[in-house]
């Protein structure tokens, strides 16, 4: 699953798995051998992070590249700074950073 993983992401990306593998200072065919042996976890991440995905989408454990942030500004909960409650256009600018989405003010 790891390999068609990467293979889909790297034909998005327009690059092939020999290029990745250059990239991030992989061994020639290492991707490949994924198909038997299992990846260490350091290997993993560094595609994970090439990609901008979870580590659980490239193993196949999530259909999500990245799973969105779930936030809810709860009425029995307050949220604060410095001890100032944080208002709902603060909390709104705040979430929008956690989610990497551009903030406009």
């Amino acid at each position: 699953m790891i390999v068609e993983r990467i293979k889909e992401l790297a034909k998005k990306n327009h690059i092939t798995v020999y290029q990745l593998e250059s990239e991030l200072s992989l061994g020639h065919n290492t991707i490949y051998q994924w198909n038997k042996r299992q990846p260490s976890i350091t290997r993993v991440e560094k595609i994970a992070d090439y990609f901008n995905v979870s580590i659980d989408y490239l193993l196949g454990r999530e259909s999500q590249k990245n799973p969105q942030i779930e936030l809810k500004q709860d009425k029995d909960v307050i949220f604060t700074y410095e001890g100032k409650k944080i208002s709902p256009a603060d909390f709104a600018i705040i979430e929008s950073i956690l989610r990497n989405n551009k903030v406009d003010k």
